[in-house]
């Protein structure tokens, strides 16, 4: 196969895996929103410069540490790699980059149910392009 032939199925395989597991859809879905409004209830309506920087490292440190969790389940997958690789299904960078594509739709979900909640609570400027920046 060539590599764009490998990278396309395999991405329709982590997709179609994604899709299926309603389980952690949720379960990130409501995590974020439960750390959203925590967060902002912390931060609730602040004028305070360092509590906004405080916002702004709580928001990228439960994001980089959310998308920690997912490491457990590579673990798991590596004996599938292993045997798939070793049968010359596809190559090693067609699955990585399949497998760094396929995470960009629950990154999202992950940054918008955390972040309108926070930018919204917090009281940070209402207009779209500061919140888009954000």
């Amino acid at each position: 196969n060539s590599f764009v032939r490998s990278m396309w199925l395999n991405l329709k395989r982590q997709l179609t895996l994604w899709r299926r597991d309603k389980r952690v859809l949720i379960a990130n879905a409501v995590k974020n929103i439960i750390m959203g409004i925590s967060v902002g209830g912390v931060f609730f309506q602040t004028d305070d410069v360092v509590s906004i920087l405080g916002v702004l490292f709580q928001g990228m440190l439960f994001v980089m540490l959310g998308g920690m969790t997912t490491a457990p389940a590579f673990v798991g997958e590596r004996l599938i790699y292993y045997k798939q690789t070793d049968a010359n299904f596809y190559g090693a960078f067609s699955f990585v980059i399949a497998k760094a594509v396929s995470k960009l739709p629950q990154t999202a979900m992950d940054c918008i149910n955390f972040g309108t909640i926070l930018y919204y609570m917090v009281g940070l400027a209402p207009e779209p392009s500061y919140f888009f920046t954000f």
